[in-house]
């Protein structure tokens, strides 16, 4: 008999518990259809992804984690991998605690040896939820034994206006949200 996989809470699922623990409980047992993906919702998660590349430029020289969300146990690996080899920054890195895996969009080794977190966003400011997304990534990074520096939420600079060449250090802005988000974690482990 072949074993099942483990069964994880993405960062997504437990933000969706947070705000509504039925909401979650549905989602997980499938007892509503899963949301239909629109042209329009496509169309969004296309900007993502190309804001997210766009970010890794941002930060460059760092390592992509290249396994499939679909396949967090490969992720998990290629990214002890990474840390351990030396590398300074990774895109996309897997961290699994207690349960909860997350995909980090950037890590970055910071002063003293210690990791700063980037989550990034395709809007042009910060909301509570993307502060809530961070605040999980570090929980479950600092669960996984990293010691994490500052947790950033990056998002687009509304008054960036492109002249020429893409400039992306005005396109970007890094909001430090390590208050915020240690008023978060005792929630978050409750």
């Amino acid at each position: 008999m072949t074993p099942k996989p483990p069964h994880y809470l993405s960062k997504s699922q437990f933000t969706r518990g947070m705000q509504c623990l039925k909401s979650l409980y549905l989602y997980r047992t499938k007892t509503v259809p899963a949301d239909t993906i629109t042209p329009d919702l496509q169309e969004r998660f296309d900007t993502g992804t190309e804001i997210g590349v766009l970010a890794q430029k941002w930060i460059p020289g760092g390592v992509l984690i290249k396994a499939a969300h679909t396949d967090p146990e490969r992720a998990l690996m290629q990214t002890a991998v990474a840390i351990n080899s030396g590398i300074q920054v990774i895109y996309e890195a897997a961290f699994l605690h207690e349960g909860v895996l997350v995909r980090v969009d950037i890590l970055a080794k910071g002063p003293g040896g210690v990791w700063d977190l980037y989550e990034v966003k395709s809007t042009k400011d910060v909301e509570d939820v993307y502060i809530l997304d961070a605040a999980i990534q570090r929980y479950v990074l600092e669960g996984a034994g990293l010691a994490v520096g500052v947790t950033h939420v990056v998002h687009l600079n509304p008054g960036y206006v492109r002249q020429g060449a893409l400039d992306l250090k005005q396109l970007f802005v890094a909001v430090d949200v390590q208050k915020e988000t240690s008023e978060i974690l005792p929630s978050i482990q409750a």
